[in-house]
């Protein structure tokens, strides 16, 4: 049983929180043993679900907007290079201009690229 207890310590279930599962059994049956190791099983797989739901979703988020970050990216790698070179303030804020008109939409990709894929 401390094998037991220490598993439902991981998974919250823990000596503070009621008891999840059912509550008459009052001794060490060998049913009411297979029904405490179901039930944690069960917690178990539930939480390995609802990880891989949240990782899911967190990645769908991530990956919805993925053009505009990726101008946003080149953006900051093309000031930081500009920045490095010492090129005059005058043609960064021009540079910066042409990427702006040339991705207006806020999306960066290949042109060519995506004619190949075509």
């Amino acid at each position: 049983w401390c094998f037991y207890r220490a598993l439902s310590l991981l998974i919250g279930v823990g000596f503070e929180a009621p008891s999840i599962v059912n509550t008459t059994c009052n001794e060490r049956t060998p049913w009411c043993t297979v029904e405490h190791w179901i039930t944690l099983s069960c917690l178990y797989i539930g939480s390995i679900f609802y990880a891989l739901l949240i990782s899911s979703i967190s990645y769908v988020v991530v990956n919805m907007n993925k053009g505009s970050s990726n101008l946003s990216m080149q953006l900051w790698t093309l000031n930081e290079y500009l920045k490095s070179k010492k090129v005059p303030h005058e043609m960064r804020d021009r540079v910066r201009n042409f990427y702006r008109i040339q991705f207006a939409e806020g999306k960066m990709y290949d042109e060519d690229d995506v004619l190949r894929l075509l």
